[in-house]
């Protein structure tokens, strides 16, 4: 968010904080850096009536992505069945959050050596969290449909594949400036959710 950006002063200190991170690096950002980013006097205490530290703003941006797990197994798993409208949404909400989680994922790339316990805290409870998430959702889906589960062992595993293919398409396209083969995203979500219908048949043993 540009200096002098509607929102609050906290949300423009925090998207500014987070975007500076993910350019320049943790350690070299400095407070007044974020402050002066958002158009406030550098070195006056603005950004510390809002958070204590730099460590703070970006715990804050931890904590704004954790409500996304819940929200994608309250959303995907209590549906009837694993339809084909259900897996194109929550394929393209996965993509959605990537987005969202872009700039934090890259300070955790950047500076996550120097960044452990918020690091570590951003894979169990956001990463980590979404993988079983889609475990959830398939075992939901399954349920609903009747089907026993042939190979409950390997649920978390399916679900990585299955998370991690998109994870995949993202970060190639921030990494490479274009999607793979420059596939349309709604093709990309088509056949995510077709490879989910074969994923639930191999799964129920069928």
């Amino acid at each position: 968010m540009a200096a002098g950006a509607k929102g609050s002063t906290r949300d423009r200190l925090l998207d500014a904080g987070i975007r500076l991170f993910a350019e320049h690096g943790f350690t070299a950002v400095s407070v007044g850096d974020i402050e002066q980013a958002v158009g406030l006097v550098p070195r006056r205490g603005a950004l510390y009536r809002h958070f204590a530290s730099k460590e703070a703003l970006l715990a804050a941006a931890v904590e704004a992505h954790l409500g996304s797990v819940a929200e994608a197994r309250s959303l995907y798993a209590g549906r009837a069945e694993a339809g084909a409208a259900s897996a194109k949404e929550l394929g393209a909400f996965i993509l959605s959050e990537m987005d969202r989680q872009q700039l934090i994922t890259q300070v955790f790339e950047r500076d996550g050596d120097r960044l452990v316990e918020l690091r570590d805290r951003f894979r169990r409870e956001v990463s980590d969290a979404g993988y079983r998430a889609m475990a959830e959702i398939l075992r939901a889906w399954l349920d609903a449909s009747g089907a026993a589960l042939a190979h409950p062992d390997g649920l978390d595993a399916v679900a990585v594949h299955l998370v991690g293919a998109l994870v995949n398409v993202r970060r190639s396209t921030w990494t490479l400036g274009r999607p793979p083969l420059e596939l349309a995203e709604s093709d990309i979500v088509d056949a995510w959710a077709r490879l989910c219908a074969i994923v639930l048949a191999g799964l129920a043993g069928g």
